[in-house]
């Protein structure tokens, strides 16, 4: 077991307490919720909380502040997947494969899969893909095949199987891929297709002991759900969270980037005192708070919630009204105000373009997680700063596994990089301004 010792923590003053958070209002104009970065709400303070400063460790070197050139040198091969049809079908059969118990294909699907995102023309044959790197063969003659007919035969015969399609309903529950098999084969495919009433006989009570709260609405959890109804949430979002100039809050993921239908619906909230690099108190408490608000206006089941030092993630399964027969996934996290310009580009998504940041971060010298953007300690850091000593029990063959595991770059929140919006963090990573919907 690895030990991580912590920096040196110097007392930060906390201007949110439980009792507090619990009598905050909630809200925000609804003109928070659009397209464009709704950008830092009126009090919000990001070069430091209103207390003494924070000094870092001794041992660990200051960075100078960074500035921007007059003129900033611009990269404008910004990522566009000229192949997403052809990725989505690979993708697909990727996941097909795992399910079979192919691991080393699965991951040669993935592997071709990011090939051929970053490919800077549309393919016209397998041949070419072939001179991908990670594109073999086989990967190449299904390429033709796609582009030829517009489909893969393979993948619409797996399509067809009920047995594949209910395992792979279950294994969103979520379900171990074996675990999901063995309940296919011993009840047949009504415990994907009627969870509900499977879930009431005693088989189920006994099966999805642990697993009962999701598991009903994963039917339901399948469907897309329609861009107008997203906006109805958001309605009703901004009539519980519209009285507190201090909080903020959008509707993230493909909503925000304007398609016509969404999987779920990810809702992304922060509150002007959640203003600290250290572990913010209160946002498990808010989160109860707004759902409790919500629950005035709609029906929110919560299922799973996950709390962390610095946000609150919670899982529900919520309605627009009593009458609608339709559960939607519906994801709230709270997080800290530091946290908001970089969380907000990572769950607008797509993924490929949150990884293609975060690989141009690291050419930068710099390390982004959701929660900010850093400058990194260094690969080999003091002892007790980022980097955990070897534990005196590990035997000498062992020792380099332990040193191997943090030689990437370590982000620390004494060196975070302050950051008022989406298009500071772009402008800081020598990217263009890319709106939501140009993100694609």
């Amino acid at each position: 077991m690895a030990f991580r010792i912590r920096p040196t923590v110097f007392p930060v003053p906390l201007r949110a307490t439980r009792s507090s958070i619990r009598a905050l209002p909630l809200s925000r104009p609804s003109s928070s919720l659009t397209h464009e970065d709704p950008g830092p709400p009126k009090g919000f303070t990001r070069s430091g909380s209103s207390g003494p400063p924070v000094k870092p460790p001794d041992s660990v070197a200051k960075t100078p502040k960074r500035t921007f050139p007059t003129k900033i040198s611009i990269d404008e091969t910004a990522p566009i997947n000229h192949n997403k049809k052809i990725t989505d079908i690979l993708a697909e059969l990727g996941k097909h494969e795992e399910i079979n118990g192919n691991v080393s294909k699965g991951m040669a699907y993935s592997k071709a899969v990011k090939a051929l995102s970053s490919y800077p023309t549309p393919l016209t044959s397998g041949t070419e893909a072939r001179s991908v790197k990670g594109i073999g063969e086989s990967i190449g003659v299904k390429i033709d095949n796609i582009i030829s007919k517009g489909k893969l035969d393979r993948l619409e015969e797996e399509l067809a199987d009920s047995k594949l399609q209910a395992i792979k309903t279950l294994m969103t529950v979520p379900m171990d891929v074996d675990v999901a098999k063995d309940l296919v084969s011993r009840f047949g495919t009504v415990v994907a297709e009627d969870p509900v009433a499977f879930s009431q006989t005693p088989e189920g009570r006994a099966t999805l002991a642990l697993r009962r709260k999701r598991y009903p609405y994963i039917q339901d959890f399948q469907k897309k759900i329609p861009r107008d109804e997203i906006t109805k949430w958001k309605e009703l979002l901004m009539s519980v969270v519209g009285k507190d100039p201090e909080t903020m809050a959008a509707v993230m993921g493909s909503y925000r980037r304007g398609a016509p239908e969404s999987g779920s619906i990810s809702i992304l909230v922060t509150h002007a005192t959640f203003d600290v690099d250290e572990a913010v108190v209160g946002t498990d408490v808010f989160a109860t708070d707004l759902i409790a608000g919500l629950n005035k206006e709609l029906v929110l089941h919560e299922l799973i919630r996950t709390k962390r030092r610095t946000f609150t993630t919670v899982e529900c399964a919520g309605k627009l009204s009593r009458e609608s027969e339709v559960y939607r996934r519906v994801m709230i996290t709270v997080c800290g105000t530091r946290e908001w310009p970089t969380r907000m580009v990572r769950f607008t998504g797509p993924a490929q373009y949150w990884h293609y940041l975060t690989e141009r971060a690291d050419k930068e010298k710099l390390v982004l997680r959701p929660e900010g953007l850093f400058h990194p300690l260094p690969a080999v850091a003091p002892p007790g700063h980022g980097v955990p000593l070897v534990p005196s029990n590990v035997k000498a063959p062992f020792a380099p596994y332990y040193a191997k595991r943090f030689e990437k770059p370590i982000a620390d929140p004494a060196r975070r990089i302050a950051l008022e919006s989406e298009s500071a963090l772009m402008q800081h990573l020598h990217l263009p301004v890319l709106q939501p919907h140009e993100r694609e």
